[in-house]
């Protein structure tokens, strides 16, 4: 979730700008623990799957393992996918889901 964007204006002659994003994990990182107590499995209603982690949606703007991922999604190179989605859940353990098996 945003929680505050503050936008601001150089004044360096070039038109520089900057976009200034505060984002709040909390509710990504309860996810991320919530899904770690049921051993990482997640049930919504005849459909279960095993959770791998959680993230706030707005890291995909500005997270570089996150960017280069949807890049690779995009030109069909699921293994690069899958390789870049592994690395952000490395750097960024807050969001890892622990479960014993990991299926990507």
């Amino acid at each position: 979730m945003i929680k505050n964007q503050e936008f601001i204006e150089e004044n360096d002659g070039k038109g520089t700008v900057r976009l200034i994003t505060q984002v709040d994990p909390t509710a990504a990182i309860e996810e991320a623990k919530a899904a770690t107590e049921n051993g990482g499995r997640i049930k919504t209603g005849n459909v279960e799957w095993i959770d791998l982690g959680s993230f706030p949606q707005e890291m995909w703007a500005y997270d570089p393992w996150l960017i280069e991922a949807r890049k690779a999604s995009s030109a069909g190179d699921m293994g690069e996918y899958n390789r870049l989605m592994q690395k952000f859940f490395e750097v960024h353990k807050c969001f890892k889901t622990i479960a014993r098996k990991k299926y990507w």
